[in-house]
C-alpha cells in the first residue's frame, strides 16, 4: 500500500478472525493490484469481479492469455492458486453449427495450451450465473428461475409451522 509517498508491504501471518471487516477488505485490495496490473497489460480483456468471483470477458485466446497473467500475477503477488475445479469458459452460440464451430476452435485452443503445458479451463455450453444473475441461453435461464422457485416454496413450506410467534431452537 502507498502512504506518504512509501509503499508498505503488509503481511498476514495468520488469519482473520470470521466476520473481521479488514479481513475481506485488505484481501479485495490486493486482489484489486493484481487485477489492475494484469488488465493494463490486456486492454482488449474485460474483468468484471466481485471479491474472489473474477469474470475475464474477450475473445477465447485473449482471455486465456489474461487468466495465465492473472493466475501467476496471483500466486505471486498474494501467494494463491485459482481453482481451476470453479474456473470455467462460456462461449455463447447461436444454434448448434455455430456450437460446433466454437467447440472445435476451442479443443484446437486447448490442445496447443496442453502440450505448452498450459491450464486450459473447461467449456461450458449452457451458461454460468455470475453474481446471482444467469448469462446462458433461455433453457438455461428458465432452468435457473425453476430451481430458485422451488427452493423459495421449499423454504417457504417449512416457515409456515413457524408462524406460532415462539422462539424454535
Amino acid at each position: 500500500f502507498r502512504h506518504n509517498g512509501t509503499y508498505l508491504d503488509v503481511s498476514c501471518a495468520v488469519g482473520v478472525h470470521q466476520g473481521c471487516p479488514f479481513g475481506t477488505t485488505l484481501f479485495c485490495a490486493a486482489l484489486h493490484v493484481s487485477i489492475s496490473l494484469v488488465m493494463t497489460q490486456h486492454p482488449d480483456v474485460e474483468a468484471v469481479a466481485y471479491a474472489d468471483n473474477i469474470y475475464l470477458v474477450a475473445a477465447l485466446t485473449r482471455a486465456h492469455d489474461a487468466f495465465d497473467a492473472l493466475a501467476a500475477s496471483m500466486a505471486k503477488n498474494m501467494s494463491l492458486a485459482v481453482s481451476t475445479s470453479q474456473s470455467y469458459i462460456y462461449l455463447p452460440w447461436h444454434n448448434e453449427a455455430d456450437w460446433q464451430d466454437k467447440q472445435a476452435t476451442y479443443e484446437a485452443i486447448k490442445l496447443r495450451r496442453d502440450l505448452q503445458g498450459k491450464t486450459t479451463l473447461p467449456l461450458v455450453k449452457d451458461g454460468f450465473t455470475c453474481l446471482g444473475t444467469h448469462i446462458g441461453s433461455a433453457d438455461f435461464r428458465q432452468a435457473c428461475f425453476r430451481q430458485t422457485e422451488r427452493r423459495t416454496q421449499d423454504l417457504l413450506r417449512r416457515m409456515r409451522p413457524l408462524t406460532d410467534n415462539k422462539l424454535h431452537t
